[in-house]
C-alpha cells in the first residue's frame, strides 16, 4: 500500500514538473530583439519611478531573484566588475518586494554605490506586461538609441558580459 502511495506522488509530481515546464516555455516575451526601452513604473530608492533610459547611454537590464543562486552569482560579477561597466546604465530588477530585497542586495556594496546602477522593484503584472520574461536570470541589452539587442536567460558567464559590453559601448 505504501509502495503505491508513494510510486502515486513520484508519478504526480513528474508530470506536475513536466506540466510546469511547458507552461514557462509556453510564455511569450512581450519585449523581443527589436523593441524600444520598455517603460514600466517601479519602486526604488526615491519611491515610485518609470524606468527610462537616460543620457543616451546603452543600457542593460537584468531581471533576478535574490534567492535564486544564478541570480547570485550574475550580481557577484557585476559587483566584481563594476568599474568595467560605467559606461553602460545599468538596471537591476525584481518583482519581489522593494524593501525586503533591499535589505538582501546591500552586500552589492559597489553595486549599490554607482551612479550608473538603478535597483527597482515592480509588480509582477506590470513586468509580465510590458517585458513578460518569467525566467531569472535575465539580461536585456540595449544600444545607445534604446533598442534592444539580445535577451539572454539563465546564468551567464563572465565572458560573455564583457563581450556585450564591449558590443554595447561601440553601438
Amino acid at each position: 500500500m505504501i509502495k503505491k502511495i508513494f510510486a502515486s506522488f513520484i508519478i504526480l509530481f513528474f508530470i506536475s514538473t513536466i506540466g510546469w515546464l511547458l507552461y514557462e516555455a509556453s510564455m511569450v516575451n512581450v519585449i523581443e530583439v527589436g523593441s524600444k526601452f520598455p517603460q514600466v513604473k517601479y519602486i526604488g530608492e526615491t519611491g515610485e519611478n518609470v524606468l527610462k533610459q537616460k543620457d543616451e547611454r546603452s543600457a542593460m537590464i537584468l531581471y533576478y531573484d535574490i534567492e535564486c543562486p544564478s541570480c547570485e552569482y550574475e550580481l557577484d560579477l557585476l559587483e566584481t566588475n563594476i568599474a568595467k561597466l560605467q559606461e553602460i546604465n545599468i538596471y537591476l530588477l525584481t518583482t519581489k518586494e522593494y524593501k525586503k530585497n533591499k535589505e538582501k542586495v546591500e552586500v552589492f556594496s559597489a553595486l549599490c554605490n554607482s551612479s550608473n546602477v538603478i535597483f527597482g522593484s515592480l509588480s509582477e503584472e506590470e513586468f509580465k506586461g510590458k517585458i513578460g520574461i518569467g525566467i531569472t536570470p535575465t539580461f536585456l541589452f540595449f544600444n545607445k538609441a534604446g533598442i534592444l539587442t539580445k535577451v539572454l536567460s539563465g546564468e551567464i558567464k563572465y565572458s560573455f558580459i564583457e563581450d556585450a559590453v564591449k558590443k554595447l559601448g561601440k553601438e
